[in-house]
């Protein structure tokens, strides 16, 4: 602990922020955790219904009792406490929205009012949502959810979650599905591209190049482009340039940022020796303009952000 608090100190000096995932949506059935902690389902519903995602082999917190709550709360408090993070990501946040979240028919259970909403981790999001903007107002609360949830971004109070930003992952499938065909075949895409900026506004999103899509034989996102080594690079230069336009931030890591050519490897550093110059050279500039322009920084959450751009740069747009 002593050394991650002289990390997050150390990247506070040099401008950097630490965010911290944040997982309250499961947790692993190891002998040694919270699995049966007492001898007994404390942490969990006893039902398998309510109580296991069968995908991943671990069971679902019971988001309705206090003590539950309290643990849970009071572990992400802490860390906020002690570390002095400047942001927490939840992860998938999905998962604990719908009761029939990877789910057959006969496999879940409705709720009170015979919906698939699980009123319990609703109520629980957005309570740790408040406690958060009214303890730490300047951490970013930063949801990874999926679906068309409405109000994932908005306060509480008009019956939101509370978070800051919501991941755009309907803008990554789409968007490198698209990126991944071959350029004489993309004209009969376009709408991969175009459909998401239907609902880019819905929420506050963030334009997100995934963790998920550089494991797991999924290849690096350099990897992923059609054509030769100098194609794949001039695609990922192309890909990049077009997040960074996309409304919304922008989230790019795993050593994408570097062009580099193996999957991501937590047992491994990056792949800082022949980074390729040009890409991070268009990143350099594309950061750049990100906090140079309005269109982008400020007004990157609204439909006017692209009225803006319209009228500083006529002949471009």
């Amino acid at each position: 602990p002593d050394d991650f608090k002289y990390f997050v100190d150390k990247m506070h000096e040099h401008g950097v922020r630490v965010m911290y995932d944040w997982v309250p949506a499961h947790y692993p059935k190891d002998a040694h955790g919270l699995d049966t902690f007492d001898g007994t389902h404390l942490f969990d519903h006893e039902d398998p219904r309510l109580g296991e995602h069968k995908d991943w082999g671990t069971r679902i917190f019971n988001y309705g009792r206090n003590e539950v709550k309290s643990f849970l709360v009071g572990g992400l408090m802490h860390m906020l406490d002690e570390f002095h993070l400047d942001g927490v990501r939840v992860d998938a946040v999905a998962s604990m929205l719908y009761l029939d979240y990877s789910r057959n028919d006969g496999e879940w259970i409705p709720n009170k009012d015979g919906g698939n909403h699980n009123l319990d981790a609703i109520a629980f999001l957005q309570d740790v949502n408040g406690r958060v903007a009214k303890r730490y107002p300047g951490v970013l609360k930063i949801a990874e959810e999926s679906t068309a949830f409405p109000g994932v971004t908005k306060s509480p109070a008009d019956g939101g979650l509370g978070f800051d930003l919501k991941w755009n992952m309907g803008w990554m499938h789409d968007t490198l599905e698209f990126f991944q065909t071959s350029p004489e075949w993309r004209g009969q895409n376009l709408d991969q591209l175009t459909n998401t900026f239907l609902w880019a506004y819905s929420e506050k999103y963030v334009a997100a190049l995934s963790h998920d899509e550089v494991v797991h034989l999924k290849r690096s996102l350099v990897e992923k482009m059609p054509g030769d080594d100098w194609q794949k690079l001039a695609n990922l230069r192309l890909l990049f340039g077009f997040m960074f336009g996309y409304p919304g931030q922008k989230l790019l890591f795993m050593g994408s940022e570097l062009a580099q050519h193996h999957e991501w490897d937590f047992k491994s550093e990056l792949e800082w020796q022949g980074t390729n110059e040009g890409v991070a050279r268009l990143l350099r500039d594309l950061n750049a303009l990100y906090l140079r322009e309005p269109a982008l920084s400020e007004k990157q959450f609204a439909p006017e952000g692209n009225d803006y751009a319209h009228q500083r740069y006529p002949s471009q747009c």
